[in-house]
């Protein structure tokens, strides 16, 4: 994982997400201090559907 400090990255989420998360950063919207993205990427994934967990690599 990595903390992504791309402001061009940051804006763009909170332009596309800002609705959501306003509610966690009504003081500074997006440019307050705790406002953070993190980018990871995964190897693999497991998901609950109709009653059984699978797992796949992805």
């Amino acid at each position: 994982m990595e903390i992504v400090s791309d402001k061009s990255v940051k804006n763009a989420l909170w332009e596309k997400y800002g609705g959501f998360l306003e509610k966690h950063f009504p003081d500074g919207g997006k440019d307050d201090p705790e406002y953070c993205v993190i980018h990871f990427t995964a190897n693999e994934a497991t998901v609950y559907i109709d009653g059984e967990f699978e797992t796949f690599e992805i």
